[in-house]
């Protein structure tokens, strides 16, 4: 009976996690640090503010999350979510920016995995496992082939570990 209950919240959570992405909003919060982060729809844009007394900084073009380091000088932003439409290796799954917003760099799926590594699910594939703390020199995640990885953005580098 256990595994059958086990079996049935498997499924309902990959069901759950395969479902379309809903519609683009708003968001914003706050880290234990300080730093503002939000994105507006209707401005096309993500803000990022350093602390209450600071002047924001700006992506042009609006995002579903952003990740930035303890000070708020970096930004990483992941593909919406875990999942991707997408095996095609040269499809970019991380884009990082540097305060006043340029891009400095970006990570394409093939850059860290083979693409036939990827969890299929209903529609799409899973292509990152756990989220993205920051060590205080880069942010770090794993792939479902098993690579642990890291991002440091100053300078750009992409690690495998």
């Amino acid at each position: 009976m256990r595994a059958v209950v086990v079996a049935a919240l498997l499924a309902a959570g990959s069901a759950w996690a395969d479902t379309p992405l809903p519609p683009p909003a708003d968001w914003s919060y706050e880290t234990e640090d300080g730093i503002a982060v939000r994105g507006d729809l209707s401005a096309d844009l993500v803000e990022v503010r350093a602390g209450a007394e600071a002047e924001p900084w700006i992506i042009e073009g609006f995002r579903r999350q952003a990740i930035p380091d303890d000070e708020g000088a970096f930004l990483l932003v992941p593909y919406a979510g875990n999942l991707i439409a997408s095996n095609d290796p040269g499809f970019v799954v991380y884009e990082i920016f540097a305060a006043p917003g340029d891009k400095i760099g970006e990570v394409r799926l093939g850059d860290l995995m083979d693409p036939f590594y990827l969890v299929p699910t209903a529609s799409n594939y899973v292509w990152v496992q756990n989220s993205h703390p920051w060590d205080g020199k880069a942010w770090s995640f794993t792939t479902p082939d098993g690579g642990s990885w890291r991002i440091r953005p100053d300078p750009f580098t992409l690690i495998l570990y």
